[in-house]
């Protein structure tokens, strides 16, 4: 399963955003973050996309789209995503 970030708004988005991924059935077999982003534990069954600490400003203009990370569970699994701001 692939995450991306889309701003499908008009105007840009400049702000450190954090994705929550939770689900309840499955087991996470692996995950990890792409360019600037990093996978951190936020419990069971729950983890965050999260920027790097090194990473002090980011922006996403009108249309665009980033890929944030991906995650591989042993099975079909349906999940919930939240976006927050760091």
């Amino acid at each position: 399963m692939e995450i991306n970030l889309v701003n499908d708004g008009e105007a840009e988005i400049s702000s450190r955003p954090v994705v929550e991924i939770r689900w309840q059935k499955g087991r996470l077999v692996a995950a990890d973050g792409l360019r600037d982003f990093e996978v951190v534990d936020a419990g069971p069954n729950t983890l965050q996309l999260r920027a790097k600490s090194t990473i002090t400003h980011s922006r996403l203009t009108p249309g665009e789209r980033q890929a944030m990370g991906w995650l591989r569970f042993n099975e079909e699994v349906e999940v919930q995503i939240e976006t927050k701001k760091f």
